[in-house]
């Protein structure tokens, strides 16, 4: 008698949670098509399989709005430890009747297929601008993609959002309106409160997000006070908005220049930018990207920065040739180092310290001027004559930079031969095409002998 109480007692407490884990929910009324029921669709969305999601996806856009109260429902699943316990253990004795514990994946393919089906996500705003800030990072990537496909309809959602208490998904919401164009003043009001928010990540958003706003004197006046934001991240993304707005933000460039000094390198760089892309005058904020290349972890932005100001940059070249001697050549032919990709920007400036150069007693200097050069839209002959004369240095990386720059130059030096047949066994398939190629010019009797052998 007192164990079969105790079953009793053991069914009704398991009856009990499941009630509280699952509760009593809407189910959205099931229909066919195709000859297959909607669930079954919206399962297959989140097949292995990326044909059986396609076409899973496609049905959901030809079901259309019959589809939406089941994509909805799927959206706002959630799992609770409870609930993933108990369906766990019923799995045990009865595997796939209780549905699956894995509600973050149903939202995800849900998100998934209203992105790829932008006209019915319109009606799903309000779920999918709650969802992104979903803590199933796929989930939320997905929702943005929706938000972003979806475009104007979003706006009032998103505005509502950013005047809500979630600071992650305020933070969301200001970092999806940038994706949108045009945005009325609604949304340009909202973000400048945001802007001001307590939570350095909104008001983060918020900066970066007000560069859309140009040329607005309300717009730069908020910026202009996030300048001198306590964090540094929010100084920073205010001074790339700044320069985004290019010439409409000169009413800023007191504000930036004295960021040319801030203690954050990063907050330095994006100021020097947007100092240069407001003047086009190069002599401050060079003299910043300079000092700031100094700095190990920022050293590459600094150095893609001046990249952006080409021939302006010239002062900079004996400091950009010297940052080959320690920047990684990893994939150098498909990714060229920072450096060598800035000197190639600089163009004629940069020329003659560049043929000197290959003459240095450092590989990576050597195989980065010769890199540098190919970026060029003529050589001198000068220069030519020197990339001629690496064809035979010790350094496989540099014989190599020098012809694909020399290939590039359409030379037809026989010297070129032996380097491109090394070049044939190369790791990196565009350094065998390039070869393949350019054995065609210089030497079709052997390209042809070569594929023969083939």
């Amino acid at each position: 008698m007192k164990k079969r109480t105790l079953q009793i007692g053991i069914c009704l407490a398991v009856g009990m949670a499941a009630w509280l884990a699952f509760g009593p929910r809407h189910v959205p009324i099931s229909f066919d098509h195709g000859g297959k029921a909607v669930e079954v669709w919206l399962w297959e969305l989140r097949h292995e399989d990326y044909v059986t999601r396609d076409a899973a996806s496609e049905a959901v856009g030809e079901m259309g709005d019959k589809a939406l109260p089941h994509l909805v429902s799927r959206l706002q699943q959630r799992d609770s430890k409870l609930k993933r316990m108990l369906i766990s253990l019923a799995d045990r004795w009865s595997p796939g009747r209780f549905g699956s514990a894995e509600a973050h994946l149903d939202r995800e393919s849900a998100a998934r297929a209203l992105a790829e089906n932008p006209k019915l996500a319109v009606n799903a705003a309000p779920q999918l601008v709650q969802m992104l800030n979903d803590d199933w990072e796929p989930a939320a990537e997905e929702a943005q993609r929706a938000v972003r496909l979806m475009g104007r309809p979003a706006i009032p959602h998103l505005v509502t959002a950013l005047s809500g208490g979630d600071t992650g998904l305020k933070a969301a919401a200001a970092a999806s309106l940038r994706e949108i164009a045009s945005l009325p003043d609604t949304a340009i009001d909202a973000l400048r409160k945001a802007a001001r928010d307590r939570d350095e990540r909104v008001r983060m958003e918020a900066a970066f997000s007000l560069r859309l706003d140009s040329g607005s004197p309300a717009s730069i006046s908020v910026l202009q006070e996030l300048l001198l934001d306590k964090s540094k991240r929010v100084r920073s993304a205010a001074a790339e908005s700044l320069g985004g707005m290019g010439t409409g933000a000169s009413a800023a460039i007191d504000s930036l220049s004295a960021c040319l000094a801030d203690p954050d390198v990063e907050t330095r760089i994006q100021a020097a930018k947007a100092v240069w892309k407001i003047e086009r005058n190069a002599a401050k904020p060079l003299e910043a990207l300079i000092e700031a290349m100094s700095d190990d972890k920022a050293e590459w932005m600094a150095v893609m920065a001046i990249a952006e100001m080409n021939d302006a940059a010239a002062p900079a070249v004996p400091h950009l040739i010297k940052a080959l001697r320690h920047e990684p050549m990893h994939r150098p032919f498909r990714s060229p180092p920072a450096s060598a990709f800035a000197l190639g920007r600089i163009g004629v400036p940069a020329r003659s310290a560049l043929t000197d150069a290959l003459e240095d007693s450092n590989g990576k200097v050597r195989a980065g001027a010769a890199l540098a050069l190919g970026m060029h839209d003529e050589l001198d002959r000068r220069a030519m004559e020197a990339l001629t004369g690496r064809l035979e240095d010790d350094d496989e990386l540099v014989r190599h930079s020098a012809a694909m720059t020399l290939i590039r130059a359409e030379s037809r030096d026989p010297r070129l031969t032996p380097v491109l047949k090394e070049m044939l066994a190369a790791d990196d398939d565009v350094v065998r095409f390039a070869a393949g190629d350019a054995l065609k010019r210089v030497d079709p009797d052997l390209a042809w002998a070569l594929r023969n052998m083939e």
